[in-house]
């Protein structure tokens, strides 16, 4: 489920940024459409999204694996300032702790 998330705001982002980016960066945007056709219909053919949810899931288990446990926390987001904090050793703050259902649109 994590990898899916992540894949859907990479996609987002990536889109956006090609959206509202510079003209340098529309140039770079238009060698990958020239390349892949139109960008968002590419992130979205199965076996693409399927090679970017592998490799991100690689790249965690990488991570864990390399990273002594008590200087990793793997976090998840929806347990809030709590394990955060313990990890880190500060006090939770009094405010909430902020929320992102889709990338792009956060709440505090």
């Amino acid at each position: 489920e994590i990898a899916d998330i992540w894949y859907r705001s990479m996609a987002s982002t990536l889109q956006e940024m090609n959206r509202t980016s510079t003209a340098e960066l529309r140039r770079f945007w238009h060698v990958v459409y020239m390349k892949h056709g139109c960008l968002s219909a590419w992130l979205r053919l199965s076996p693409v999204r399927e090679r970017c949810m592998q490799a991100y899931e690689r790249h965690a288990q990488e991570v864990i694996a390399s990273v002594a446990a008590q200087q990793l926390l793997v976090f998840d987001a929806k347990e809030g300032w709590d394990p955060l904090c313990r990890f880190l050793e500060v006090p939770v703050p009094d405010i909430p702790f902020p929320r992102c259902a889709e990338a792009l649109s956060c709440e505090a």
